[in-house]
């Protein structure tokens, strides 16, 4: 976790403020597991009465340090990240409702769509876009063309946000994603 924080910093500092913007008072929103989520946990508001669902253990720690609510889903924790996934926190999911859902993203690809890591965090990551009125997924430009082992499927009305500066190989990519995918350059 500690190194991918530093990866691109900058950057998911820039799109997690802008998440910010989008958080209104006395909503519940959830927040995945990850770094850009996390830098979105330290720029939240802990005056406007918003509570915190959440399956990053890092995600929980830091809302409550900063006196913000929020409740960590129950199931085993993965070693490297941080994260719980599993069957009792999506039962858990299924039987909340979110204003906003930030999610975190291992990679995008034309062809592939949007991947992680793990089935269950994918499982999870869907759960929880299902139960959100409104969905963004916060990536930057290193997660471009990379293809991991569980496709994520986002529901139509998902927005992904990434940083304006994208670095890319192809400069078809960025048009090629804007076809198939809702994206904002931020």
């Amino acid at each position: 976790m500690a190194q991918k924080e530093s990866i691109n910093h900058v950057t998911k500092v820039k799109i997690a403020k802008y998440c910010n913007t989008l958080v209104k008072p006395n909503s519940q929103v959830y927040i995945d597991a990850g770094t850009a989520t996390l830098e979105l946990v330290r720029v939240l508001p802990n005056d406007k009465n918003i509570h915190i669902v959440t399956n990053g253990v890092d995600q929980a720690l830091l809302a409550l340090q900063r006196g913000i609510n929020v409740t960590l889903l129950g199931g085993p924790v993965k070693q490297n990240t941080h994260a719980i996934a599993g069957l009792t926190a999506y039962q858990q999911l299924e039987r909340m409702n979110f204003s906003f859902a930030f999610i975190g993203m291992n990679g995008i690809n034309f062809e592939n769509g949007l991947t992680t890591t793990n089935l269950d965090e994918a499982m999870i990551k869907e759960c929880a876009m299902q139960q959100s009125h409104k969905i963004r997924i916060l990536m930057d430009d290193s997660k471009i063309d990379h293809v991991y082992e569980f496709k994520v499927n986002a529901p139509a009305q998902a927005i992904i946000l990434l940083n304006k500066e994208a670095k890319i190989n192809s400069p078809n990519t960025i048009d090629k994603l804007s076809n198939h995918f809702d994206l904002h350059l931020i």
